[in-house]
């Protein structure tokens, strides 16, 4: 089974990968926990859409496998956020929103700015009809 099957694109070897990621961070220290986030944004502003899902797919892992999450800071949430616009690759925007619903989920509102806040509401409304 290819990558790409069905509308929706499965990658078990990045999501493989992304996963042992996410189980090792566990174990780095927080700078080197900031180092792997780093990478992972560089992938996720790269233009081509399977290295930004690859980042992404990496992002949603350390999430799950850093209690901290310390790495993830305005700048990491406004690069998602910046990922919501009826351009970007489909999968790429369900991945962009799978990560923010996890740190939704998994921090206070409080720890975001209002101004964030308010940019992801009106980007996710305004590419919603096109979708």
């Amino acid at each position: 089974l290819g990558d790409f099957f069905s509308e929706r694109t499965t990658a078990p070897v990045k999501e493989t990968a992304a996963q042992a990621l996410g189980y090792l961070i566990q174990f780095l220290g927080g700078e080197n926990v900031e180092v792997v986030a780093g990478l992972l944004a560089q992938l996720i502003r790269e233009r081509e859409w399977h290295i930004q899902h690859g980042g992404l797919l990496g992002f949603k892992y350390v999430l799950l496998g850093d209690p901290s999450m310390k790495c993830f800071t305005d700048d990491i949430i406004e690069l998602l956020g910046q990922l919501l616009s009826e351009d970007t690759d489909d999968d790429v925007f369900s991945a962009a929103v799978e990560n923010l619903i996890l740190l939704i989920d998994r921090m206070s509102v409080s720890h975001f700015s209002s101004h964030l806040i308010q940019s992801i509401h009106q980007k996710l409304w305004s590419v919603l009809p096109h979708l």
